[in-house]
């Protein structure tokens, strides 16, 4: 049993490394070995690599299936069952499902705090979460739950993820504060509280803060620190991001990126970066348009109608149906990036539109999300659920006991016609948190 387990560990190890063929290897070996731990983590293995190099439904398969082995144990550790959760939820995200990652995350955050686990890998997954829920734009329920962690003794690993969330969306909204939630960060990693890729990740934030600030040659300086730690190593297919910054500021390291949706479309970008061609970036524009990234869709629509404006000879005696188009994509864009409440890339979009003299009409205030019967208290209590809070922290929130909790999510899923918290949230990320209307507390 004990080698086993030795031969699941080198897996592991070759995992994070990113490591492909290690991985795969010691991994198959530690799932053959039939001895029911080192399974589960043989899978994880081999999972989250099959995801890296592409093959998302058998790596998937991989991970729901590690998760189930382990839930099954006559003994199950509850450790490497939040493992488990942690590492389908990573899985999911990788693979560009990030409503489900989103779910599997505070279905694992509910476990940890049921057998006391809420501020280790509970806050760990709560952080993941709230990762997924900037990159689908929906940043103020990421900054809910990234402020939780931040808000009191956690996980060291989680409050640097946190902080360096909240540092990115600062960015957009709050320059001033950026500095000081990606300091704190910096700080951590420099502690020795984080992993080598959360210090990688960490850099690329400080650079694209320095970038949006003006200095171009201080951000170039972070970002090949980044790409030094990562380059040679399997982490190399899967930094798109690092490497549209990269681009931004005129550097270009060769790499071929994952062939995974997120990755592709950094790659896209990365493309249009060098060549500032309209196409590319109309391209790119779409292609995060079909992933529903709103933030990264309004800056490449906004790059493609800068790179249209430049490619006319002259913009006075520019064709009527170019302008157009150029003002089209810049209402887009500026409509996208009002919806974030990412100021810094609107005023950039607005100076365009200023400098060529065309009117985009101020974004139209978003519909009212339904209020599907709810009272004033159960909305309350939903907009809680979907930041992951469980029953007793609701409670504590709120004034009211955890049974009263209970019977208000009661009748939330029942008017909302769902049948679990998690399928709760899912409604309020489509439909927005619904309005009260004329309903009452209580």
């Amino acid at each position: 049993m004990m080698s086993a387990l030795l031969v699941a560990g080198q897996a592991r190890v070759a995992m994070l490394w990113s490591n492909h063929g290690e991985a795969l290897r010691f991994g198959g070996q530690a799932v053959a070995s039939g001895v029911p731990l080192a399974v589960v983590q043989g899978r994880i293995a081999v999972g989250i690599t099959q995801i890296k190099i592409g093959d998302i439904g058998a790596g998937l398969d991989q991970l729901r299936q590690a998760r189930n082995d382990c839930a099954a144990l006559a003994d199950p550790d509850p450790d490497q069952l939040l493992v488990s959760y942690v590492n389908l939820a990573c899985g999911l995200r990788l693979a560009g499902n990030l409503d489900e990652a989103i779910k599997v995350n505070l279905e694992g955050h509910e476990l940890a705090t049921v057998i006391g686990e809420s501020r280790g890998r509970g806050d760990l997954m709560l952080a993941n979460a709230a990762e997924a829920e900037f990159a689908l734009g929906h940043w103020d329920r990421a900054h809910c739950l990234a402020g939780q962690i931040t808000g009191r003794a956690s996980d060291p690993i989680a409050v640097r993820a946190a902080q360096r969330l909240l540092g990115r969306i600062a960015i957009q909204r709050d320059p001033l504060s950026a500095h000081a939630a990606l300091g704190a960060a910096a700080d951590g990693v420099a502690a020795g509280h984080s992993r080598p890729a959360s210090s990688v990740d960490t850099r690329i934030a400080q650079a694209e803060l320095t970038m949006w600030a003006g200095d171009v040659a201080a951000a170039r300086r972070l970002l090949i620190s980044a790409w030094e730690a990562v380059c040679g190593t399997g982490e190399a297919a899967h930094s798109g991001h690092l490497l549209t910054l990269l681009a931004r500021t005129g550097s270009h390291p060769q790499v071929c990126l994952a062939a995974l949706p997120e990755q592709q479309a950094y790659a896209s970008q990365c493309q249009a970066e060098l060549t500032d061609d309209p196409d590319a970036w109309q391209e790119a524009t779409q292609q995060w348009t079909a992933l529903r990234r709103p933030y990264q869709a309004a800056y490449c629509g906004w790059r493609s109608a800068a790179a249209l404006v430049a490619q006319a000879t002259s913009w006075a005696g520019a064709d009527a149906a170019v302008r157009r188009r150029v003002q089209e994509m810049l209402a887009i864009a500026a409509h996208q990036a009002s919806a974030l409440g990412a100021r810094t890339l609107l005023n950039e979009i607005e100076a365009v539109a200023r400098l060529h003299r065309l009117p985009i009409s101020a974004p139209s205030a978003p519909a009212q999300a339904p209020a599907f019967g709810l009272t004033s208290r159960e909305s309350e209590v939903l907009a809680w659920i979907t930041a992951g809070w469980s029953n007793r922290q609701i409670g504590e929130k709120l004034f009211i006991s955890p049974k009263t909790v209970s019977v208000h999510i009661s009748n939330i899923l029942r008017k909302l016609e769902v049948t679990s918290r998690y399928e709760a949230a899912a409604v309020v990320r489509h439909h927005g948190l619904p309005r009260n209307g004329s309903a009452t507390g209580g």
